[in-house]
């Protein structure tokens, strides 16, 4: 007598859930025929797939994990068009709007891995996505144009108006060693991926001598892995000689902070390559002429989802520019009644809200044309409202944007950066130098049970050059 079948309901549902990676396998190779090899598809398309992918299928039981695991390892090969090689890593872990061959794996949850290990060598360097390298010098090529990346992800103006980067005989040095000029002699011959600027400055004064940057057809902030034709030295961006105690403080904090597994969907292809690179250990760092300190997660827009072994909140200066504005300008002419009142203001946080009221503004509009007195040149500044209302309310401040711009119109800027930095760099950063922390300039994101003691020695801090700064304390979730 033949027994019936005594199979549940959720063991089909088993069988079922284990055919979906293989229809899925096939109908993504038969899309990838038609969209997926075109070099026009942008990255950020296929990264959805990918993610929403991983959202959909990857399971708590180990079996479906390792068949989803290998499938979207199948999906990236076949999206990014490789034919000759299969994907070597199956984690999803893997470099989102990169497209890596070989994903970054977050080997402990507790600590960020670094990919450039002295025992394995390089083994695959991000570069431009379709930018070609040849010749001997093939491979520092390619180091050269991920340290490019990096170094245009850090500012907006990089990114988007293209300014150069400022790259002296010492840094070719440091990064290329005796091979310097060959390699930069390489770089020459590949106009159309390296552009050199070979004179002192230009009429907008966004140019440095000696300074290159990546061609406009690679500045999207997509990237392809380049596997170098021989085993390199490990590099890294973090020249331990070159930074300052404070900076090594900071940088000896990295590792103690790490990203989801799963990343979010990003609006363009910079934000996933910055998470790319702080997930994957590619780390860099540096104060600027201007005592700033800056590294991946200074333009890193997802900051509030990092992690750690405590949960983390942010402390960071209310009104910090102006309050530190304020400062310089009373070392510069002296104290005022305008001027007690403006750090009043800039205390409460309610100095924005004032300037609105006078301007008839939003808040977040006034604050933005506070900033741009700031910054712009002194012909565009005085046309502004802002200034106007300035000029009625806040006379020292108003006379002291056009006093300060007289040498050019960065110098007040590079003024209050200068007292910031060595605020909160030079003096704060020391001080609490054994608690793990991430700085996003007058941001500090540390764990929660060591606010108290980040704020208590901000406002120290500050107090001695005459400020008492409002601090807010937001938690990330």
């Amino acid at each position: 007598m033949v027994k019936k079948s005594t199979k549940t309901s959720v063991q089909w549902l088993v069988y079922f859930s284990m055919l979906l990676p293989c229809v899925f396998i096939g109908l993504t190779t038969i899309c990838a025929t038609y969209w997926g090899r075109r070099a026009s598809w942008p990255a950020i398309e296929r990264s959805e797939i990918a993610h929403l992918f991983a959202h959909l299928f990857v399971a708590e039981r180990s079996e479906a994990s390792c068949v989803c695991k290998f499938c979207g390892g199948w999906l990236e090969w076949v999206l990014a068009g490789r034919k000759s090689e299969k994907p070597r890593s199956v984690n999803l872990g893997f470099s989102v709007a990169c497209f890596e061959i070989q994903p970054y794996q977050q080997a402990s949850p507790k600590m960020i891995p670094h990919p450039r290990t002295k025992g394995n060598g390089i083994q695959g360097i991000p570069v431009p996505f379709g930018a070609k390298f040849y010749g001997e010098n093939a491979d520092n090529l390619a180091r050269l144009s991920f340290l490019l990346m990096l170094l245009t992800s850090a500012t907006e103006e990089r990114r988007g108006l293209g300014f150069f980067i400022p790259f002296p005989k010492e840094k070719w040095r440091i990064k290329f060693g005796g091979a310097y000029d060959k390699v930069k002699k390489a770089a020459r011959n590949h106009p159309e991926i390296f552009e050199f600027n070979d004179r002192y400055s230009n009429s907008q004064g966004n140019c440095f001598s000696q300074s290159i940057r990546l061609a406009e057809q690679f500045r999207t902030g997509r990237c392809e892995t380049y596997l170098p034709s021989r085993r390199q030295k490990p590099i890294t961006h973090l020249p331990d000689g070159a930074l300052d105690s404070p900076s090594q403080t900071l940088v000896s904090h990295f590792r103690k902070f790490w990203l989801p597994e799963f990343p979010p969907i990003f609006a363009n292809a910079w934000q996933a390559f910055a998470w790319d690179r702080i997930a994957a250990g590619d780390f860099y760092a540096g104060r600027c002429d201007f005592g700033r300190f800056h590294s991946n997660f200074t333009a890193f827009r997802h900051r509030h989802l990092l992690q750690s072994d405590s949960p983390l909140v942010a402390v960071d200066v209310a009104a910090c520019q102006m309050f530190v504005l304020g400062a310089v300008v009373r070392n510069a002419f002296g104290d005022s009644d305008d001027l007690r009142k403006w750090f009043s203001l800039c205390k409460t946080g309610q100095l924005y809200d004032h300037v609105g009221g006078l301007t008839g503004k939003p808040r977040q509009e006034a604050k933005i044309g506070l900033i741009r007195c700031v910054f712009e040149r002194v012909g565009m500044m005085t046309a502004m409202s802002e200034y106007s209302a300035l000029e009625r309310e806040f006379g020292a401040i108003a006379r002291f944007l056009v006093f300060g711009k007289k040498n050019g119109h960065q110098e007040v800027a590079r003024q209050c950066q200068r007292m910031e930095s060595s605020i909160l760099i030079s003096k704060v950063v020391p001080r609490l130098s054994k608690i793990p922390m991430v700085t996003i300039h007058d941001e500090f994101i540390v764990p929660v049970e060591d606010s108290q003691t980040v704020q208590e020695t901000i406002r120290e801090e500050f107090l001695k050059h005459g400020m008492k700064p409002m601090l807010r304390v937001k938690e990330l979730v």
